[in-house]
């Protein structure tokens, strides 16, 4: 019994350490793994970007990027009226990818705590299929 007793605890503990362990930060991880894949090189991993070569991501509150057409400017790219280098497009990721990137870059590089919809996602890449 006594080992019966020991073997239950010893599981119900590493149960639990296996869920503490497991536990993430990162509520957008598909798009913090897509951003640091596609994205990092140049914005840099914590979205600070490179002066006017590559705007900052993680303070969009004080930057002139377009929150509302981020959809638009992932999939075809920025030309450089703003920005000294133009940015290439992401056209082979799908729209729930960018929509992940979208909601890693508002929610996790700058605390906006609003979920970015797939159909917003989709809207803005509806209207913005002029512009390839």
């Amino acid at each position: 019994m006594k080992s019966k007793l020991n073997k239950s605890s010893f599981l119900a503990i590493l149960l639990f350490l296996s869920l503490i362990t497991s536990c993430d930060t990162v509520t957008y991880k598909q798009g913090q793994v897509l951003y640091n894949a596609k994205c990092a090189t140049c914005h840099m991993a914590d979205g600070s970007g490179v002066s006017k070569l590559y705007p900052a991501l993680n303070a969009l509150s004080n930057s002139d990027v377009d929150i509302h057409n981020l959809a638009c400017i992932i999939r075809y790219g920025q030309n450089k009226e703003k920005y000294s280098l133009e940015m290439a497009g992401i056209k082979d990721l799908t729209d729930i990818e960018i929509n992940n990137i979208i909601n890693y870059i508002l929610n996790e590089l700058n605390d906006y705590k609003e979920e970015h919809s797939i159909d917003s996602t989709k809207q803005q890449l509806a209207n913005c299929i002029s512009i390839k």
